[in-house]
């Protein structure tokens, strides 16, 4: 067992590393990655050390048991919300849906580029759907999110006339609230377009805003650092649903 927390605290950091060259270092909270390697590496350290030199860990067994049981605990909820996140993996949307609504990302990214191009293509084959791009400005950022996908989709060949650009918005779900400000008919049919990892909160979220059907339309992520936005994504649900931000 404990040369399992060897293997896993080499693991994350290696894992972080590959992220890290594969997208850039400074992608929101890579840092969990060494920080959990770290700790693997101790407890392997502390116990490893115990076994050498024979003597038992200076804790007491029932608070070694009780952060066991609290352990097992706080995995069952990581494992139940993350198959909630994975649901977001099968999304599916019918054709022409009322609005198609993009979620922003950083300007430039992949994610953002892989975003606009799975608009573009729902917005060509379903041409009576309109499109809300939505995302504000950051610090680093020369443009809104929205605004960038504006011109994303007008350069892949959608007309001006189909989008709507939302661009004060700071996080997901206030992506959807203020979206839903530009919709007079709050039972309209919407779609949300966003990476795998994130369209089931993305779907929540839409859910808690319009009254009508909601659907989603997946972009695919990258295949290395899926897991990390899939773990990402484990706090911004548990924070989002404590916040009452969103409908299951």
């Amino acid at each position: 067992m404990n040369t399992l927390f060897l293997i896993l605290g080499i693991g994350c950091i290696l894992y972080y590393v590959a992220c890290g060259i594969e997208v850039r270092f400074g992608q929101s909270m890579l840092w969990i990655w060494p920080v959990m390697g770290a700790l693997c590496l101790l407890r392997f350290a502390v116990v490893q050390v115990s076994i050498s030199w024979g003597v038992a860990l200076p804790y007491p067994v029932w608070l070694i048991r009780s952060f066991r049981i609290l352990c097992c605990m706080l995995l069952a909820v990581f494992v139940t919300v993350e198959g909630f996140v994975i649901s977001g993996f099968f999304a599916k949307c019918p054709a022409n849906v009322d609005y198609l609504i993009v979620l922003g990302a950083k300007t430039g990214s992949v994610s953002i580029e892989g975003r606009i191009n799975t608009a573009a293509a729902y917005l060509k084959e379903n041409p009576e759907t309109r499109a809300i791009v939505s995302g504000g400005q950051g610090r680093d950022e020369e443009m809104s999110e929205g605004e960038y996908m504006r011109q994303g989709l007008i350069a892949r060949g959608i007309t001006p006339e189909r989008i709507l650009v939302e661009s004060k918005s700071r996080n997901t779900y206030e992506n959807l609230k203020f979206s839903r400000q530009l919709v007079s008919d709050a039972s309209a049919s919407v779609a949300v377009v966003s990476n795998d990892y994130h369209l089931f909160r993305g779907m929540a979220l839409a859910r808690s805003e319009f009254a009508g059907n909601v659907y989603g339309v997946v972009m695919h992520s990258n295949k290395l650092t899926v897991l990390h936005y899939m773990v990402r994504e484990f706090f911004g649900v548990t924070v989002d649903t404590l916040q009452g931000h969103m409908t299951f």
